[in-house]
């Protein structure tokens, strides 16, 4: 399985519950993962939650992983950490074709119930539904 298309969906994810489950350690993990559903909207989080209790484990047991997600939490904008975590979950994810089934299915199904979890720019972008206008960047005008 080419697991190449998935991580521009997982990446964000991760970079945005990495500080939190960091920071909580295993016994806060639950409520970490709470304050992630105010980033990114309850109806996306409900997806994204299932994707990341999956992947987070074995983020946690990937040197190379857990230092990637170590240094997006402390620069998210930065593309080479943001590089660094996407080839980290990459390759856990063509290790483990099991588990990259799964997370597939996950986002199926997210998409079947008009769910979209966009990533887009240096700047993570989550989309609920569709017809949505996305525009990021500094100084845009809109007519």
């Amino acid at each position: 399985m080419d697991v190449t298309p998935l991580v521009p969906y997982l990446s964000p994810l991760i970079a945005t519950a990495a500080p939190y489950l960091l920071e909580a350690g295993k016994t806060a993990a639950e409520k970490a993962l709470e304050k992630v559903a105010e980033n990114i909207g309850e109806d996306s989080w409900k997806w994204g939650k299932a994707i990341v209790q999956k992947l987070w484990p074995k983020v946690e047991a990937n040197p190379l992983a857990i230092a990637a997600a170590q240094e997006v939490a402390k620069a998210p904008n930065d593309a080479a950490n943001q590089q660094m975590l996407g080839l980290a979950l990459q390759k856990i994810l063509q290790a483990d074709e099991a588990l990259a089934a799964e997370i597939k299915q996950i986002l199926d199904e997210a998409k079947s119930a008009g769910v979209n979890l966009v990533q887009s720019g240096d700047r993570n972008v989550f989309n609920q539904g569709s017809g949505n206008t996305i525009i990021t960047g500094d100084g845009n005008t809109i007519r």
